[in-house]
């Protein structure tokens, strides 16, 4: 049957009508990147902590997607993205095109709003270079510009953020800081977004097959609708991440892993905006805090073939808004997502096999196997 398997999924990637989109295929079907980075050496290490290009190197990768982001507002399409990683005599380099972001917070700002029409970050290019002192070490610049004038109105669009990190025998760190993310130019001229020093600061320690982790980040936008000097929106979040969990190799060919952390976001939205629904309006305040379990396998079952699969669920959550005074504790949060690789000599090409809930799914196949579930989300990595 696996025999089959290969021809099959090379017939799906190429001609199938449903279209096989980019992802971060393999992070996603081991938990998401925010579990899986911790317990698997993957390309996709290098754009959290850049000093991974020391052991992950040589190589060039291809998602494929959409040309805008979605991804972060929950739409299952994500962006298509790619670039390349070099080992040279004194130094690793490489570059990252279109990983585009900030999606989310310009679409949380003018979500009461029907006639916005800011430009959200496009062609950005990222620059890494990397190397070991000693200690190994990773730095990247990201750089994102593009601008509109055929609308009447002049729309533009610029963010720049750098990322740092570091790997010290069994720890490692990483910042990610945003000096700017800005749109102007909008429905009219005076409308702006602006999004200024936020930052993701993460560490890790490992002890031999256990590992803990901690991550704190700090978000927010400032939305201006005319240049009346107010500003129309403001919001400011707050997140807190502590957690740990263990891997085991069963045996040569698989890895089983478990994951438990603890998470706490706090946001604090005021708008000066009038919209009909009033939790959009005025000053909320937002707590969430959830406890997520993830465990997951990873095995190669062939020498051309590996696949792999997670589960997780909220063991416990709770959020608290505070124009509603309501608690409430988070529904139907178990996820099950699996995946393959296949090998072409130095070629890889990894796949989704269904994306949990919500793939491609009409109707009734919720949680189905279908042909039109098979490599939903694709990614090729070629080693050099």
């Amino acid at each position: 049957m696996f025999f089959l398997f290969l021809p099959l999924s090379l017939f799906l990637l190429i001609f199938n009508s449903t279209p096989s989109f980019a992802g971060k295929a393999r992070m996603e079907s081991l938990g998401g990147e925010d579990v899986s980075y911790y317990y698997f050496d993957d390309p996709r290490n290098v754009l959290t902590n850049p000093a991974h290009m020391n052991v992950i190197k040589d190589f060039i990768a291809f998602e494929w997607g959409a040309d805008q982001d979605r991804v972060e507002g929950g739409n299952s399409t994500p962006k298509a993205e790619g670039g390349f990683f070099k080992s040279s005599d004194f130094f690793i380099y490489g570059l990252y095109l279109g990983q585009d972001e900030g999606y989310i917070n310009r679409n949380d700002a003018t979500n009461s709003l029907t006639d916005t029409n800011l430009l959200n970050q496009d062609n950005s290019s990222e620059l890494f270079i990397a190397g070991n002192i000693g200690n190994e070490w990773g730095t990247s610049v990201k750089v994102s510009k593009s601008k509109d004038e055929g609308t009447g109105v002049n729309r533009s669009q610029e963010s720049v953020s750098v990322k740092f990190g570091t790997v010290m025998g069994n720890l490692g760190a990483h910042l990610k800081l945003v000096l700017f993310d800005k749109s102007t130019g909008g429905a009219t001229d005076a409308e702006s977004f602006r999004n200024d020093m936020t930052f993701t600061l993460g560490a890790n320690y490992s002890i031999e097959n256990f590992i803990i982790y901690g991550q704190s980040i700090r978000d927010g936008y400032e939305y201006n609708r005319v240049s009346d000097g107010q500003k129309d929106v403001t919001s400011k979040k707050r997140a807190y991440v502590a957690g740990g969990g263990h891997s085991y190799q069963l045996n040569e060919r698989a890895k089983m892993f478990f994951n438990v952390c603890y998470k706490r976001i706090t946001v604090e939205r005021n708008s000066n905006l009038a919209d009909p629904n009033s939790s959009n309006t005025g000053l909320t305040n937002t707590t969430e805090w959830l406890v997520p379990l993830t465990f997951g396998l990873e095995a190669q079952v062939k020498d051309w073939l590996i696949l792999r699969g997670a589960i997780t669920q909220n063991l416990l959550s709770n959020s608290k808004k505070s124009y509603s005074y309501n608690n409430r504790t988070e529904r139907t949060t178990t996820n099950v997502n699996s995946g393959a690789s296949i090998y072409l000599g130095k070629l890889k090409i990894e796949g989704l096999i269904g994306v949990g809930d919500t793939a491609n799914n009409d109707g009734n196949k919720k949680g189905v196997l279908s042909l039109g579930n098979v490599l939903t989300k694709t990614s090729m990595i070629y080693s050099f």
